[in-house]
C-alpha cells in the first residue's frame, strides 16, 4: 500500500555487496525505513537481527523516497567506504506500488 512520501521497494544484494554475510543487526539500515524482508531464492525470510545477508537475497523494505535512495547506495556498495549507484537501477531496485 502506498502512503504518500513513502512505498514498498526492494532491492538485490549483489555480488561483493558490502552487506553480504552480514546480521540485519549489523548493517547501518537507513533511519527513515524499515526492512519487512527478505527473499532468498523461492523463500521469503521474516527478518530478525540474527538473519545473515547473502549476495542474491532481494531486501524488502518500506520507506520514504530518500530512504529508498539511501538503501540502494548502501546494498550496492561494495565496500564501507564505496557507495555506488548501479548503471541501470531497474535490475537493483524494483518499486512496489498500489
Amino acid at each position: 500500500r502506498r502512503q504518500p512520501g513513502a512505498d514498498f521497494f526492494d532491492v538485490a544484494v549483489p555480488d561483493g555487496s558490502s552487506i553480504a554475510n552480514q546480521t540485519v543487526a549489523e548493517v547501518p539500515w537507513p533511519g527513515n525505513c524499515v526492512v519487512v524482508s527478505i527473499q532468498r531464492g523461492t523463500q521469503v525470510l521474516v527478518p530478525h537481527g540474527a538473519t545473515v545477508l547473502r549476495a542474491g537475497d532481494r531486501v524488502m523494505a518500506f520507506g520514504s523516497d530518500g530512504a529508498n535512495d539511501e538503501l540502494v547506495s548502501l546494498v550496492t556498495s561494495t565496500t564501507a567506504g564505496d557507495v555506488h549507484r548501479s548503471s541501470d537501477e531497474s535490475d537493483t531496485v524494483d518499486r512496489h506500488g498500489g
